[in-house]
């Protein structure tokens, strides 16, 4: 099955990870994110970034927050120093 969600805005992971299991996502389903996973809740969305990372099932389309993301080099320039 194909599932479809978006704007998780920071939503907590754990709670997300439980509406997966609810709807009864499997490794054999596919997830589609249709963008803005990162926001100011909560860690900000990076738990679920992270976990989508390591999952070959589910597909993040960036939406204008994960891009805003992206065009901040602030946010980039401490990995460079370690």
């Amino acid at each position: 099955m194909i599932y479809v969600i978006s704007d998780l805005h920071g939503y907590p992971h754990s709670r997300f990870l439980m509406l997966l299991k609810n709807a009864g996502f499997s490794e054999d389903d596919f997830l589609y994110i249709l963008g803005d996973i990162a926001d100011r809740n909560g860690d900000g969305g990076v738990e679920t970034l992270s976990w989508l990372m390591y999952r070959p099932n589910a597909q993040l389309i960036l939406g204008n927050h994960e891009a805003m993301l992206l065009g901040c080099s602030f946010v980039f320039e401490d990995f460079g120093n370690k």
